[in-house]
């Protein structure tokens, strides 16, 4: 009976390693996409199947959004570009929770961007002004304008990320700002171009830092989307398999390149089949959403069994 016991043991954790593995290699949330009407729309993320609508239009004055990104509570964050608020929404259900950043808060009227930082600081550029403010992640608060006005040539800022070197890179279609500019990433001090126009050579609207450490950067005036080193911007070359204006880019969970074709109406990735949506009318910018940790899943899966077994061991 022992080593009965100790082959169902075994077969118990096999199983639930290769639970672990398949919700490793599957485990992508549904896609979030702004939609033109001011409202966000569901994916499947696997699928791209319609699932409806996650945010209906207008909610809590949601208009012109360009924008999304999760807070570090794991609700969803939107830009109201128009009235210069930033929208805080429930990150399960969509229901609108607050006006995280009220619209004139700091100074801040038109919001064209907002991301996070590693300290939970929530950043917004300002279209109107060519400004970045800092609020706080926790409570909305406007803590101070990062990137003053105009700073090293910034006009009409549009995109902007945190790099892997912790500092804060910026495009816009201004024209001071058609290249990626470079920020300290703890003081706001500009410390330079780092790609600069002639190397760019397209006018930029759409930034997105890669895990293999490069850089990609797309434009809604030109059909190319162009890949350079995150470290030292050096261009690398065209993204293949993307031939539409990119208003939008990010990577899924999984490591695929999405791209907002604003002016097409579809959605396009790195892989077939692309486009992934179709019939999606202006979409302006993509979320996915969270789904549980595969070691969670692992953790849940491995103790169900065992308990099976331990069930099944009192009942020798």
């Amino acid at each position: 009976m022992l080593m009965k016991y100790r082959i169902f043991c075994c077969v118990l954790f096999v199983l639930g390693m290769a639970i672990g593995a398949a919700a490793a290699s599957y485990a992508i949330g549904d896609m979030l996409a702004v939609s033109a009407g001011n409202k966000v729309l569901r994916y499947d993320g696997n699928t791209g199947a319609s699932l409806g609508v996650f945010i209906a239009a207008g909610t809590g004055g949601l208009a012109s959004c360009t924008d999304l990104k999760w807070g570090p509570d794991g609700n969803l964050y939107a830009n109201a570009w128009t009235s210069g608020a930033i929208l805080r929404f429930n990150g399960t259900t969509g229901a609108l929770i607050d006006q995280f950043v009220p619209s004139g808060s700091g100074g801040l009227s038109i919001a064209s961007n907002l991301t996070f930082s590693e300290d939970g600081n929530l950043y917004v550029s300002g279209w109107r002004d060519n400004t970045i403010r800092k609020y706080s992640g926790t409570t909305g608060a406007y803590i101070c304008d990062f990137v003053s006005s105009g700073s090293g040539g910034l006009s009409l800022p549009r995109d902007m990320e945190f790099g892997p070197d912790g500092n804060l890179y910026v495009v816009g279609v201004g024209s001071g700002s058609l290249c990626v500019k470079r920020y300290n990433g703890t003081t706001g001090a500009y410390m330079g171009d780092f790609i600069s126009a002639s190397t760019l050579g397209i006018s930029p609207y759409a930034l997105h830092f890669r895990s293999d450490n490069t850089l990609v950067v797309g434009s809604l005036a030109t059909a190319l989307v162009k890949r350079f080193n995150a470290t030292t911007g050096a261009f690398i070359d065209n993204v293949g398999g993307f031939s539409y204006k990119a208003g939008w880019l990010g990577d899924s969970p999984d490591g695929r390149l999405y791209a907002c074709n604003y002016y097409d109406n579809i959605i396009t990735r790195s892989v077939a089949p692309s486009p992934f949506i179709t019939g999606i009318t202006n979409p302006g910018a993509i979320a996915w959403m969270p789904v549980p940790e595969p070691g969670a899943l692992l953790a849940f899966s491995t103790g169900l069994l065992g308990l099976v077994g331990f069930a099944a061991r009192r009942r020798r």
